[in-house]
């Protein structure tokens, strides 16, 4: 059985701070999923190559989707932190899939 997003537990943890920047600086924050695809969902992947992905439950209709990026191109770290719900499952796995396979083409002598 397929485990939903936020039953995920990631080793580690990911900082939602950028070390060579001054307080909010690199990141960004949307209140929910269908803003922050309004930007992203055509976002370049070689340009803006997603890293990781955690769901944090904090309190009932308080989740949050953080996505941590590295831009490449100009080798810089961001990340984003996106208000939302169970029912956004769907549309946010359907959003990482695509992510997934980029990300795979660079390791692929692995699979």
């Amino acid at each position: 059985m397929t485990k939903h997003l936020w039953e995920v537990e990631h080793p580690y943890y990911c900082n939602l701070s950028n070390y060579r920047t001054k307080g909010d600086e690199g990141g960004c924050e949307y209140d929910s999923f269908k803003k922050f695809l309004k930007e992203w969902d055509d976002a370049d992947m070689d340009y803006h190559l997603l890293f990781r992905w955690d769901w944090k439950v904090y309190d009932e209709g308080s989740d949050e989707l953080h996505m941590f990026w590295i831009l490449q191109r100009i080798g810089d770290y961001q990340y984003c932190t996106v208000k939302v719900n169970k029912e956004d499952e769907d549309k946010v796995k359907e959003f990482l899939q695509p992510r997934w396979e980029n990300m795979k083409k660079l390791w692929e002598p692995f699979i």
